[in-house]
């Protein structure tokens, strides 16, 4: 019988790690060997040795470091150790990350995506969502004179959402606060950026934002050099009304 790859399903979320597990693969002649893969571009990404997790090699994983409110793309490789060495691939997985919850704290201390420094926040208003949305979120005023999310990093951002300790998450009909041009906000950078860099959104992370690569209108301001995967301090150019 023709070796067949298990499924794979969502154990626990993190807003750093997620933790999936696996069912056995069948078929072919035992034993069997698992390598895990994850991306966030696509469910039709290409196992291989950049989108490879280390060391994890059993019917449940937990993989580590990744990027709070994120969308990611996981898939295992079941070999056939025990016959010819056949692969077969699982159908990948889509899992989110938890996004990144408010600390107490200051927000020089330690702040949290969406979080605005009060000292700098002038300019920022009352809207209604017309979606599901969550804190740090870029939004634009549609139609409907409601806020949606922006899809992609050449949509007009009217502003981001401010993050609320008691409520982070929106549907429909709720009403939030978002900031405007002018504000200093705490975003997610998804590439390395030094202080001063112009930023857009980066449309595949809540709360997102990414260096300019082409000729996309900037909607905000790096405030310090960063990494990858944190948070950094943005000073907003996107458009008020």
């Amino acid at each position: 019988m023709a070796l067949t790859s298990g499924a794979i399903s969502l154990v626990k979320k993190f807003s750093d790690k997620l933790q999936v597990a696996a069912t056995a693969a069948t078929g072919g002649t035992g034993p069997y060997s698992y390598t895990w893969y994850i991306d966030k571009s696509s469910s039709s990404f290409s196992p291989d040795a950049s989108n490879q997790v280390a060391g994890a090699t059993g019917l449940q994983v937990t993989i580590p470091d990744l990027i709070p409110g994120q969308t990611y793309y996981i898939k295992v490789v079941s070999a056939d150790d025990g016959a010819s060495g056949s692969t077969v691939t699982s159908t990948a997985l889509t899992a989110a990350t938890e996004p990144q919850q408010a600390n107490p704290n200051t927000f020089a201390q330690n702040a949290g995506l969406g979080q605005v420094d009060l000292r700098y926040s002038i300019n920022t208003i009352s809207a209604e969502a017309g979606e599901d949305l969550v804190s740090g979120q870029a939004v634009k005023f549609g139609s409907d004179n409601k806020v949606h999310a922006c899809t992609a990093n050449t949509d007009r951002v009217d502003g981001f959402i401010v993050l609320n300790v008691k409520k982070n998450n929106y549907h429909a009909g709720d009403y939030l606060e978002i900031a405007r041009a002018g504000t200093y906000i705490s975003l997610r950078a998804t590439s390395a950026l030094s202080a001063g860099d112009a930023c857009v959104i980066d449309p595949t992370c809540i709360g997102g934002v990414t260096a300019i690569v082409s000729t996309e209108t900037p909607t905000a301001q790096a405030m310090k050099s960063c990494s990858e995967g944190e948070l950094v301090v943005c000073y907003l150019a996107c458009p008020a009304l």
